[in-house]
């Protein structure tokens, strides 16, 4: 391919790129966060969720020593929320969403979790949301809940 070719190619990776980042918006709108923050909570029997929103997790990411590009991705996290476990001891959830949930949002999760975790002290469970996820995905200490329409 020639060069003009290439940018041709990379703008239209860009554009696509873009446009999906736009329909999941619209899908998180659609859901509604805190539709999907009592969904989550209910799939992992836990009780009384509250959003975590994005000032509360730019005082976490204040306490830890990030990189920029760490730090922008964390403090626009899909989802966070404390809630009680069955023992009503306090744990915070870090949750991505997807309509179809892939490593990078497996991988997210689990480096949300950790960091809230770090900031707080308060154990946190890693979650990937979705309709659907990819095969062969390393759910290593992430939680997989199924969103669905019903």
């Amino acid at each position: 391919m020639t060069t003009p070719e290439l940018n041709d190619l990379e703008n239209s990776t860009e554009r696509w790129a873009n446009s999906v980042s736009e329909l999941k918006d619209m899908m998180l709108a659609t859901f509604r966060l805190e539709r999907i923050c009592v969904w989550v909570a209910d799939e992992l029997n836990i009780e009384c969720p509250q959003e975590i929103l994005t000032a509360e997790l730019i005082r976490f990411a204040n306490r830890l020593d990030l990189d920029q590009a760490t730090r922008r991705s964390f403090i626009r996290a899909d989802l966070a929320f404390l809630a009680q476990d069955q023992e009503d001891a306090p744990r915070y959830s870090a949750v991505e969403i997807s309509w179809t949930v892939g490593q990078w949002d497996i991988d997210r999760a689990r480096r949300n979790a950790a960091l809230i975790q770090q900031a707080t002290g308060i154990p946190t469970l890693a979650v990937a949301a979705g309709h659907r996820y990819e095969e062969r995905l390393d759910w290593n200490e992430v939680t997989w809940v199924q969103l669905t329409a019903s």
